[in-house]
């Protein structure tokens, strides 16, 4: 194993040989058998990789070699369609020339997105037919589109160079709300198509969005997997709640209207009169409930979640019941057609072809399904007097543009990710068949999984990540803290101004954004500004705007101006420019060079208690020290991390809160960077570093 690992990743190795350039990184290095390992004693293993570790090929390395020597499928699951897009067009296929060229064996690989990532060649032939009538009909987006789809392997949108604009896209995608479901289209879908190979390639790329649909799909999309990696691992937890999250809005009631509207055509099988009055009822009543409800907001510019426990609710009772007589009427009615429907099918009095009944009993069990579940999250999650629920927050959104929904997200994550993942590390005994998994090899079973992330531990340790996936104490791991290949005690230096204050008193704001402005004057542009909320970014780019002069000679830009890639941009092609931007801008932004020489963070990023969820995990026993400071560290990470990105940047790293020198918790904070940092309060210092002399 070391040996080919040398022979590949040393410094007369395969990458070497093709990139001049090449440093080896010996914590990479040090990394890969203890990953290599993990995958084949089928031990889970946590990886953090900090920047210019190397932390892709660090497991794209071993986990190829184990599909190439003992045919084991491979799975990679990313937070993003972004780092997915990446990994298949640029990280993965490098990689694959250097397995082919150790093992000479080659291995297929896919990207599988959702549905609504893949152009409908069925919507696209009929839009043709009518561009075919009228030329002037449809607009130049949708002509790309048939374009696209007439001459794509994939038809993935990604392939049309730019984002469509989304009343286009909705109708010609494969997941559109206009169209009878795909049974029966006579064209080969690109997403099917897709799905169908997915199953049969050794590496398959998806995102986990996908990765939990496969797990309410019960693993029909992805099939069977012997390795899992998550990647950017950290956002793991809260991108789950997203994807268990319950809802019910004047929205879903529209899309509702829509399923029923693709019934229209079989009018004269089943009885619409009657259904359409159900819909219309419902969609009265629940605009009805939604305003009444509405009317106890004030308005606000950023929207207003509210918990049910803080929430009167039964003032709305009445206009409550009315919506769930409509939905329980409506479930009624509908599966009664369903019922009589079938009945006709079996005693032969439907004249439909085979695929048009299959279509239309899709629509309807498809459309019953979506009613009852409505109805039973109203039931028994709203219309209740006890709002405290074990493991599910329940919750009023209202938003700055006036929409109102109802909503329930998971306060943790742990118990539904150790079922479906973390407990299949060891099949013997469990209970959980063998066959869910595929092995080539008898003495082999189960689920091998790969957690990493730049940003996975706190204070030295992955106990927190731990505890939010449910890596229990019976759960044994094999675990890698990544050092930095770039020297951080010398390339970066910590600046906490003399007069900054602790953030939770007041005063900050003004001392903040007079600190902020200086440090923007003494490196003349080079700034990052990291805000940790809309208020707080609009208030420095105003001031700057307000008291910096042309004659200082810097561009001061604020997120949302420009996206964020034209943003970034900007950065890299002049030395004076000042970014301001949120959270968003905590991740993905790289600069390489004197271009980005200063990342200031206003505050510490604490999680936002506006959340009901945050608000509640917060105020849980421990909760500050369990869930704030460690959800607060890992953001901070990530922020610090825009800023050193090669072996020859310099940059300054200023946290504009005096918690960093008084908190009880700093300690902590700080040892959670794992080196020792060069730090100063003096910003004759911070000046003097940036011209070398410090």
């Amino acid at each position: 194993m070391e040996n080919i690992i040398q022979d590949v990743f040393g410094e007369e190795g395969i990458i070497s040989n093709k990139f001049e350039d090449y440093k080896v990184r010996e914590s990479q290095i040090e990394a890969i058998p203890v990953i290599w390992d993990s995958f084949e004693q089928g031990k889970h293993c946590l990886l953090e990789g900090p920047c210019g570790f190397g932390k892709t090929y660090a497991y794209l390395f071993p986990a190829l070699m184990e599909s190439a020597e003992k045919g084991k499928k491979v799975v990679i699951a990313t937070s993003g369609i972004t780092l997915q897009d990446q990994l298949i067009k640029k990280d993965l296929p490098f990689m694959l020339e250097i397995i082919q060229e150790v093992t000479n064996r080659s291995l297929s690989a896919c990207s599988l997105k959702g549905k609504g990532n893949y152009i409908c060649k069925k919507a696209c032939k009929e839009l043709e037919y009518m561009m075919k009538e009228n030329p002037n009909s449809i607009s130049q987006e949708e002509k790309d589109i048939i374009n696209l789809s007439n001459s794509s392997k994939t038809g993935d949108i990604d392939e049309l160079g730019y984002v469509p604009n989304y009343n286009v896209w909705k109708n010609l995608n494969c997941n559109g709300q206009t169209r009878l479901d795909c049974k029966g289209c006579p064209f080969v879908c690109f997403h099917k198509e897709i799905r169908a190979k997915a199953i049969n390639y050794n590496i398959v790329v998806t995102n986990y969005h996908l990765l939990m649909s496969d797990v309410e799909a019960g693993g029909n999309i992805l099939g069977k997997y012997d390795i899992l990696v998550c990647d950017e691992g950290h956002e793991l937890p809260n991108i789950i709640r997203d994807c268990f999250e319950e809802e019910f809005s004047n929205g879903k009631v529209k899309e509702l209207k829509d399923k029923f509207d693709k019934l229209l055509p079989f009018g004269d099988v089943i009885d619409l009169n009657m259904l359409d009055c159900d819909v219309t009822n419902l969609q009265s009543h629940t605009k009805d409930m939604f305003k009444s409800i509405s009317n106890s907001f004030s308005s606000s510019r950023f929207g207003v979640m509210k918990n049910l426990k803080e929430f009167d609710i039964t003032g709305y009772s009445n206009e409550i019941e009315k919506v769930l007589i409509s939905l329980h009427e409506l479930y009624n009615d509908l599966s009664g057609e369903a019922r009589q429907f079938e009945e006709s099918i079996n005693g032969g009095d439907c004249y439909l072809d085979e695929s048009e009944r299959n279509n239309l009993m899709s629509e309807l069990l498809s459309l019953s399904t979506d009613i009852f579940k409505y109805y039973k999250f109203m039931k028994t999650k709203i219309a209740v007097l006890d709002h405290n629920f074990d493991n599910d927050v329940v919750f009023i959104e209202h938003t700055n543009n006036g929409v109102t929904s109802f909503k329930s997200r998971m306060k943790k994550v742990d118990r539904i990710f150790y079922d479906n993942f973390v407990s299949k590390q060891n099949i013997e005994g469990s209970g959980i068949s063998p066959e869910l998994f595929s092995t080539n090899n008898e003495e082999e079973s189960g689920l091998t999984m790969l957690i990493t992330s730049a940003t996975l531990s706190v204070g030295g340790t992955f106990d927190y990540i731990k505890e939010q996936l449910g890596f229990y104490d019976n759960i044994e791991t094999t675990e890698f803290i990544g050092s930095s290949p770039f020297n951080l005690e010398e390339q970066e230096l910590w600046y906490l101004p003399c007069d900054a204050i602790e953030a939770n008193k007041q005063g900050f704001n003004e001392v903040m954004l007079h600190n902020f402005i200086d440090l923007c004057r003494a490196s003349k542009g080079g700034v990052l500004g990291l805000f940790t909320s809309v208020y707080n970014m609009n208030k420095a780019y105003d001031y700057l705007k307000d008291n910096l002069s042309r004659s200082e000679g810097v561009v001061v830009y604020k997120q949302g101006e420009y996206s964020r890639s034209v943003l970034i941009e900007k950065m890299r092609e002049n030395d004076n420019v000042i970014v301001v931007g949120t959270k968003s801008l905590f991740t993905g932004v790289d600069v390489v060079g004197n271009n980005l020489r200063v990342v200031f963070i206003d505050k510490f990023p604490f999680p936002n208690i506006s959340d009901p969820v945050v608000k509640e995990l917060g105020n849980e026993p421990g909760g500050f020290f369990k869930f704030s400071i460690p959800e607060m560290v890992i953001s901070l990470k990530q922020a610090v991390g825009r800023g050193v990105r090669s072996i020859n940047d310099k940059c300054i790293i200023c946290i504009d809160d005096n918690r960093l020198a008084t908190a009880r918790y700093k300690v902590q904070v700080n040892k959670s960077f794992g080196y020792k940092k060069k730090a100063t309060r003096n910003l004759d210092d911070v000046k003097n570093f940036l011209q070398g002399e410090f």
